[in-house]
């Protein structure tokens, strides 16, 4: 999951003559990439193994940005601006972390691997939420000061995520215990289960090298993901009365990085979640699951 998101180091990936991978920050060459950010989010009614629902798609995001990195020693920043959307479904309009990529410019500052500052989200309401073809109401709870600090916090996971990485590692497996012994986990955002390293693969024209995070998490606000639930499918529809309660989901975090060019490839954000919900006068509870799938593909600007 997720995301995945942003953030890209310069890391540079060079394989060893032993066929190990020599992980190295350096940031070099064309540093500018078309970044889509695409984010489907569907539910199935009833409990893991249930085989009387179907699952139903309710939004898909498709969000269009340039990104630039730019290093001085250990000073690494990146600069998000955003392009254009084309994002259909239920939740077009109000998914708060995928809006979030269409404040105009966003700047993250970080020392190596720890994040100094994020800038930009405090344009969320103004540029973003009044700007929005949706109604009143609607708006007003995406006014929440809470978003801002979360789309901080967002930014900040997704760039220690990226930063995993560092020194020699074997070609693949499990380097979870390595990375523990290198003090690069844990890490404040994360509770990491695990981190597998699949190696080398190609992404489009870019050759790179891909691991995975596993970990569980919590929707700090599960509304949204009800909503659609309970209003935009025909398994939901019975549930219009109950409330949001809880989301915790099992969450695959990927990575892949291009050796050649040193920033992200792509990130690949799975998200399997059970979410609660009780109903506020008969206090009966039921629970949905819900599938998130996002991915940050990033290509050279005019590539197609």
């Amino acid at each position: 999951m997720k995301s995945l998101l942003l953030s890209l180091t310069a890391i540079v990936l060079v394989a060893c003559g032993d066929g190990n991978i020599d992980v190295r920050y350096s940031l070099s060459g064309d540093n500018s990439r078309q970044l889509n950010h695409d984010a489907v989010y569907s539910t199935k009614a009833g409990v893991p193994g249930d085989t009387t629902e179907f699952e139903e798609v309710g939004t898909h995001i498709s969000t269009y940005s340039e990104v630039t990195w730019t290093q001085d020693g250990d000073a690494l920043t990146m600069e998000r601006r955003y392009l254009n959307d084309k994002s259909k479904g239920y939740h077009k309009n109000s998914m708060p972390l995928d809006l979030a990529y269409r404040v105009p410019v966003i700047k993250l500052f970080a020392q190596g691997s720890k994040v100094e500052s994020v800038r930009g989200n405090e344009m969320f309401v103004p540029n973003v939420v009044n700007n929005l073809a949706i109604k009143e109401p609607f708006k007003r709870q995406l006014r929440d000061a809470r978003y801002q600090l979360q789309f901080d916090r967002e930014e900040k996971r997704r760039w220690e995520i990226t930063h995993l990485l560092s020194g020699k590692l074997p070609d693949n497996g499990n380097i979870t215990q390595l990375l523990r012994s290198q003090g690069r986990l844990p890490i404040p955002s994360v509770a990491v289960d695990s981190v597998l390293l699949s190696g080398w693969i190609r992404i489009g024209k870019q050759h790179c090298v891909e691991y995975t995070v596993f970990f569980p998490e919590r929707e700090p606000f599960p509304y949204f993901v009800w909503e659609q639930f309970a209003y935009g499918t025909k398994a939901g529809a019975p549930y219009q009365k109950f409330k949001a309660d809880t989301a915790e989901y099992q969450t695959q975090y990927s990575v892949a990085l291009d050796p050649e060019t040193s920033i992200l490839c792509r990130e690949r954000e799975v998200k399997t979640g059970v979410n609660a919900m009780v109903n506020p006068e008969t206090k009966e509870k039921s629970v949905f699951r819900s599938y998130v799938s996002i991915e940050n593909l990033y290509t050279k600007l005019g590539e197609k």
